[in-house]
C-alpha cells in the first residue's frame, strides 16, 4: 500500500482536552474482546518497553499529539488521526497519571514485510508517554516512556481491501524482527480492524490471512448433510464455519463440506460462502434472519489457495510498479 503524503498544515496539535468520554467509534463489540484473547506473544507489561521501541525514520509523519489530563483519563478518551484511519482509545483506568498520546505514520519501506502476508493498511505508531516531574502538562520534550499500562487500550486501523480475507492487526517485534498477530475483530461497514493492545508503545499494521475468509452467508436447501457452496475452496474441502455476528449464538461453529460453487461474486460480492439450511439454522437459530456474518477456515490448509493468493499479490506489485514508471 502506498504511503500517503501529508502536508504540515494537516497535522493537528492540541495541548488540552475538555474531558470527552470514550466515544463508541471503536465499535459496539469491543467489550466482547476479553483480556485472555490478546495473543500471548504480546510482551508482558513487566518487560522493558524500550525493547520494542523503534527509532523513527527520518520522514516519519506525526499525525496527532494530544495531552490527556487527570480528569480525562478517568473518563477515557479516543485519540484519532486527522484522516480517521488510526484510533487509540485510552479507557478509564488504563493509565494512572496524565499522559501525552502521540500517533505517527511510518514509511512502508522502513520495516520488512513477510511476502506470505499482504499489508492492507499504513504502518502506524502509538506512543503513550508520561510527563516528567510534577508538571500537569507537557510537550514531547518533557515526557518519558510510560512503561506500563494498567489496562489494555483499544486500537482501530483502517484497511484498504474489499475481499473476504481475514484482517489481522500485527505489531512489530523489534527483538525478533518480525510481525506478531493480535486477536482482531473486523468492522466491515467502516473498513476498520480493531484489537486490544497491552503496550504503551507499538508499531502496528493490518495484514490479510490468505486462508481465512470473513463475510456474510445465506442458506440453500440441501438434504442429508453439512454442506456449503464456496467461491474459494474447491469441492470436497472441509471447512469450519463460525458465527461471528455478535448475537446470542456468536462463536457457535459447524464443520461443513464444500459440494458446490457459489454464491456468484458478481451478484453477491459480500458473501464468500452459502450454507445448507440445516447448518445455517443451527448457527443462526432461524432461517428467517436471511444473512449471517461468519468466519470460514479450512481444516487443512490447501497450498494451492496460498499459491493463488501469492500470485495475486505479485500481480498487484507488478501493476503498481508499471503505474509508477508511467
Amino acid at each position: 500500500m502506498a504511503d500517503k503524503q501529508i502536508e504540515k498544515s494537516q497535522i493537528q496539535f492540541k495541548e488540552g482536552v475538555s474531558g470527552e468520554t470514550l466515544p463508541e467509534v471503536l465499535g459496539e463489540n469491543t467489550e466482547n474482546i476479553e483480556n485472555d484473547q490478546i495473543l500471548s506473544e504480546q510482551p508482558s507489561q513487566l518487560e522493558e518497553v524500550e525493547q520494542y521501541t523503534v527509532q523513527d525514520p527520518v520522514n516519519a509523519v506525526e499525525l496527532k499529539r494530544l495531552f490527556l489530563d487527570a480528569d480525562t483519563i478517568t473518563k477515557g478518551y479516543t485519540v484519532t488521526s486527522p484522516e480517521e484511519d488510526f484510533k487509540a482509545g485510552v479507557v478509564d483506568g488504563a493509565v494512572t497519571v496524565p499522559v501525552t498520546v502521540v500517533l505517527k505514520q511510518i514509511p512502508g519501506w522502513h520495516i520488512p514485510v513477510d511476502k506470505t502476508k499482504e499489508k492492507v493498511s499504513y504502518i502506524f505508531d502509538v506512543d503513550i508517554r508520561a510527563c516528567k516531574g510534577d508538571t500537569n502538562d507537557c510537550g514531547f520534550a518533557e515526557t518519558t516512556s510510560l512503561g506500563v499500562l494498567e489496562k489494555p487500550i483499544f486500537i482501530a486501523l483502517k484497511f484498504d481491501s474489499n475481499n473476504y480475507r481475514k484482517k489481522i492487526i500485527h505489531f512489530w517485534n523489534k527483538p525478533e524482527q518480525r510481525w506478531i498477530p493480535i486477536d482482531t475483530t473486523t468492522d466491515f461497514d467502516n473498513n476498520l480492524a480493531r484489537a486490544k493492545l497491552n503496550l504503551p508503545y507499538a508499531r502496528l499494521a493490518v495484514f490479510e490471512d490468505p486462508y481465512i475468509q470473513e463475510g456474510l452467508s445465506s442458506w440453500y436447501h440441501q438434504f442429508d448433510g453439512h454442506y456449503a457452496a464456496s467461491q474459494v475452496y474447491k469441492r470436497g474441502t472441509m471447512l469450519k464455519v463460525t458465527n461471528i455476528s455478535g448475537g446470542s449464538r456468536d462463536g457457535n461453529f459447524e464443520i461443513v463440506k464444500v459440494n458446490d460453487y457459489g454464491p456468484d461474486p458478481d451478484i453477491h460480492p459480500d458473501r464468500p460462502i452459502d450454507l445448507d439450511s440445516y447448518v445455517y439454522k443451527h448457527l443462526a437459530a432461524s432461517l428467517g434472519s436471511g444473512l449471517m456474518l461468519v468466519r470460514v477456515e479450512p481444516l487443512e490448509k490447501d497450498p494451492s489457495i496460498k499459491y493463488a493468493w501469492i500470485l495475486e499479490v505479485e500481480k498487484k506489485e507488478k501493476v503498481k510498479k508499471l503505474a509508477e514508471k508511467n
